[in-house]
């Protein structure tokens, strides 16, 4: 049974949304604010959402459709505005005795199902059963009780609920069972029969005509190579002639991730010119980026995925990035260059800056008290992993791991991604020389988002901290015999979601302030343009931008904050009868 819940044994019929009104305003008990807001939910769902008014049944799979090819941005809202509506119209059923299935979060876990969420080694990875567990504690079902009979009625309540994508969660769901059931000692679940997948939305890359595979890896090549070859071990002489070809510019490559994001889109794209017929008379890449062929494919992959998504602006943009390297001509070009903001305006992408998250932590961090707490982070917590190594040896390793990787995104300003790929044998040019007190990292452009290559020198205190970590500390961590700085299991470096619950779980009990892992190099650059307010090509050259409109697309704000800060400075002086010195 539920923990401070009763078992539903009987529900309402659904009705028409008319009735779904009367029955709010009938509701005892009830603030007037609650119910405005549940009545609010319910006209938008009718009059917005499904657009057929209040006199329109109740049809959940046909609002889970409408859901589905819709965002938030479709109604001028914010995510989150949107999210509330839901949730709201979602409450206004239950409330009213209408059957659904429950949210993410809102239906209590029996003490069974709590236990299996803690066997998840993560958060993020307990995502994909989260509502398999509220479903079956709501229906007092154990963790073994779980088989496909289950399952069926699990599926059945995620198409009858307020689920887009009901398919897609139903799917994730079975394959988190399976997978849990095959690596997570003692779990309690059998695995599941997953859902028949559905016919495949390209065409394997082998099945292409290999005239235009063969012409696609060239190029991925060719821009892999284009820029000065870089081995894996620099020595110290060699870093001048490396930054100098770098700042130069001669041919940016193409990074791995990037050779992988681009080839997708292509195989998405010239799967569609094979089930639409053109495939046969493109004759190379040129002819099958026309600017009307990649128009009508684009359509068709977002009829085809039931929605416009960011996927579709990465396809575009990748598209794009692909026609300008095989000499596409200008006409296509700028054709292509439109579909990529055309869509990046739909979904709501037009405006420029940093986003409401990053600018609530540049607005957190200007505090100078909360910065000095977070820029002296890493000495912090390894004052901790030295007071706990003796009684706590494996804590503290974690501890300083965390100094460690804060330490480097502070002074350097790295990606995440980058982070956690530097290795002592490759990126660390003078880390066998003992009595080096500045240590030297070199990150090669092929590895980099922006095809630019960074190196850095550490200061003094911080290479002083890297060397205690890995010296004293980093010899207790699982996978410690491999060369990766951060080692993670099975030979590979730490998985990204471990590091960034650790790090923002210190950031957030020694700062007091949440933050996400890319901010960090916000928030070094505001500090840096709070300094030198002009210096944008420093900070392009620190932060490793492909161009400097990037640093000033994303960082001009800070400029305006001042010159508005100085204008009203100079409005308040001469309000209170102070004279401009300067005028």
């Amino acid at each position: 049974m539920l923990i401070g819940a009763k078992m539903t044994t009987t529900t309402k019929p659904s009705g028409t949304y008319a009735d779904l009104l009367d029955d709010i305003t009938a509701l005892q008990d009830i603030a007037d604010t609650k119910k405005k807001e549940l009545i609010a939910a319910a006209r938008f769902m009718a009059e917005k959402v499904i657009a057929l008014g209040i006199a329109a049944p109740i049809d959940i799979a046909m609002l889970n459709s409408k859901l589905a090819s819709i965002s938030a941005t479709t109604f001028g809202l914010k995510k989150a505005s949107f999210q509330n509506i839901k949730s709201r119209f979602r409450s206004a059923l239950k409330l009213t005795g209408r059957d659904v299935m429950p949210g993410k979060h809102t239906s209590p876990l029996t003490p069974e199902w709590q236990a299996v969420i803690t066997l998840i080694p993560t958060k993020k990875r307990a995502r994909p059963i989260s509502r398999l567990a509220h479903f079956a504690s709501k229906r007092g079902w154990s963790p073994s009780e779980i088989d496909d009979e289950k399952m069926a009625l699990f599926e059945i309540g995620l198409k009858s609920a307020i689920t887009p994508h009901a398919a897609q969660v139903y799917g994730r769901t079975c394959k988190a069972l399976n997978d849990f059931a095959a690596q997570v000692e003692g779990w309690p679940i059998p695995a599941v029969t997953p859902p028949t997948p559905s016919a495949a939305k390209s065409v394997t890359w082998s099945e292409l005509p290999e005239h235009l595979t063969s012409e696609a890896e060239t190029l991925f090549e060719a821009k892999r190579k284009s820029a000065t070859g870089v081995p894996s071990l620099l020595s110290f002489e060699t870093i001048a002639e490396f930054t100098a070809a770098e700042a130069s510019g001669q041919g940016r490559p193409w990074a791995d991730a990037t050779v992988g994001n681009y080839r997708y889109a292509l195989q998405r794209h010239l799967s569609v010119l094979v089930r639409i017929g053109p495939i046969d008379t493109v004759k190379d890449l040129r002819a099958a980026l026309n600017a009307n062929l990649v128009l009508a494919s684009v359509k068709y992959i977002i009829n085809q995925d039931g929605r416009l998504c960011w996927m579709h602006f990465r396809i575009a943009a990748a598209l794009t990035a692909i026609g300008s390297a095989v000499g596409l001509g200008d006409h296509d070009l700028k054709a292509l260059r439109a579909l990529e903001m055309n869509i990046h305006k739909k979904l709501g992408g037009g405006s420029t800056g940093l986003s409401e998250k990053a600018n609530k932590v540049l607005a957190a961090t200007a505090n100078p008290e909360t910065r000095f707490k977070l820029l002296t982070l890493p000495q912090t917590l390894m004052t901790e992993a030295i007071k706990i190594a003796k009684d706590k040896p494996a804590r503290a390793a974690r501890t300083m791991r965390s100094a460690a990787a804060l330490e480097i995104l502070i002074v350097a300003a790295i990606r995440m991604k980058n982070l956690l790929a530097l290795r002592l044998d490759k990126h660390f040019l003078n880390w066998a020389d003992s009595s080096a007190d500045k240590l030297i990292v070199l990150i090669p452009g092929s590895e980099t988002k922006g095809g630019k290559g960074i190196t850095f020198e550490l200061p003094a205190p911080s290479s002083t901290l890297i060397r205690t970590y890995v010296i004293k500390y980093r010899g207790r961590l699982p996978g410690a015999e491999s060369p990766w700085l951060f080692p993670g299991t099975k030979g590979s470096h730490l998985d990204k979601t471990t590091i960034r619950e650790q790090l923002q779980r210190s950031v957030l009990e020694k700062v007091g302030i949440k933050i996400h892992m890319h901010a960090f190099r916000h928030v070094m650059a505001q500090i840096l343009l709070d300094a030198y307010p002009t210096a944008y090509q420093t900070v392009s050259t620190i932060l490793g931008h492909s161009s400097l409109d990037t640093t000033t697309k994303y960082y001009s704000s800070v400029d305006q904050k001042k010159a508005m800060q100085v204008y009203d400075d100079l409005i308040a002086n001469l309000r209170g009868g102070k004279k401009n010195k300067k005028s």
